[in-house]
């Protein structure tokens, strides 16, 4: 799993236009699969991951099984979608879901092959 998140920082790391989404925000992302905590720190324009738990004073659980975070992360599914769906369970307001949402789309990992006409 952190294997998964690491392609994806490095991945937004690529995407510096991604990174100014959050160049105002300073909160944490926890994904929670099965008994994995793996931290994603969002500051002021940065992304940084750490495999222990966080505790900064604003921070977000994404709770749900590997391969459902595995997709949001790679770009497969929208976090939305996979929300409604009941794949992952995320309490946030609604307008951090939707900057989260943007973020892990525009930062997916996984090309998307273009269509030859």
């Amino acid at each position: 799993m952190i294997d998964t998140v690491q392609a994806f920082i490095q991945s937004i790391n690529e995407r510096k236009h991604v990174l100014t989404l959050i160049e105002d925000t300073v909160f944490a992302i926890e994904f929670v699969v099965n008994d994995e905590i793996i931290s994603l720190f969002l500051k002021k324009g940065e992304v940084c991951i750490s495999d222990e738990p966080c505790s900064p004073s604003i921070k977000f659980r994404i709770h749900g099984e590997k391969e459902s975070v595995k997709a949001l992360i790679s770009g497969r599914e929208k976090f939305r979608t996979l929300l409604m769906n009941g794949d992952l369970q995320c309490s946030a307001p609604f307008r951090t879901i939707l900057l989260l949402e943007s973020f892990f789309y525009l930062g997916k990992t996984e090309k998307k092959m273009a269509k030859i006409s």
